[in-house]
């Protein structure tokens, strides 16, 4: 098979150096510290389902009902409003949206350690719906921006490295939730409310501050017209009454 003539101009020879592919060899400062700032994160999927339960039935003395009213009541918002927030924080840093969600998640724990120590009367209730909605909001924006800071902020070649990572730190977090989560509650609440924030908080911090930002996209510039060159020696036409005069 015959060698292009591209091919073989751009031949080198055995000692010189062989160029990198873009992006070989670096690494995006930073997705460590997403990872590790994912742990406490990730433990807000099992508060509603594990820890609100027992706070529910034991500290509020209230029916069984109620925390499947506060998870029909989560799956509704969820639906209603992920793609409206999704969509309409689209312009915004994804670092900033996801320390947001930090700080919101961080304000409902507290939210819900007062609410189980104001004991099982009516406005107990209330104040969990309440502060139920704004843990919704905080979930909404942590499974709204994660993912797609680090899909965004990963180098090319190194994309399903950074994803395996992000969903192993979600897995781990998940899997050992309910036990932890049940484990500090049966301690104290003010330990695992506590917890819960302070750790939440610490990684919303790690986020805003060492986090990567991925740099906002270039729009190219539309391709001009090439300009086709007038050659000066090319002879003048001339029309059949020039030429007879």
């Amino acid at each position: 098979m015959p060698v292009p003539a591209t091919a073989a101009a751009v031949r080198t020879s055995p000692d010189a150096p062989v160029p990198d592919a873009p992006g070989h060899g670096t690494r995006v400062p930073g997705m460590a510290v997403l990872v590790w700032a994912n742990l406490p994160f990730a433990l807000c999927f099992a508060v509603l389902e594990v820890a609100i339960p027992v706070v529910l039935t034991d500290h509020l003395g209230a029916s069984p009902a109620w925390s499947a009213i506060l998870f029909a009541g989560n799956t509704v918002l969820v639906v209603a409003l992920q793609v409206y927030l999704v969509v309409r924080l689209g312009h915004r840093s994804r670092r900033a949206v996801l320390a947001a969600s930090g700080v919101l998640l961080a304000a409902s724990y507290l939210g819900f350690w007062a609410c189980g120590a104001a004991g099982g009367t009516a406005t107990g209730l209330a104040a969990i719906c309440a502060v139920a909605v704004a843990y919704t909001l905080g979930e909404i924006l942590y499974a709204g921006s994660g993912t797609a800071l680090v899909t965004a902020a990963a180098a090319p070649h190194r994309l399903g490295h950074a994803l395996a990572r992000w969903q192993l730190s979600t897995g781990l977090a998940n899997a050992v939730a309910p036990a932890l989560l049940l484990a500090l509650l049966a301690a104290s609440p003010a330990l695992l409310w506590s917890l819960l924030a302070g750790t939440t908080l610490l990684g919303a911090y790690a986020v805003h501050r060492w986090a990567p930002e991925p740099a906002a996209p270039s729009t190219p510039a539309a391709p001009s017209t090439p300009q086709v060159p007038r050659r000066p020696w090319a002879p003048r036409e001339r029309s059949w009454g020039q030429a007879g005069s």
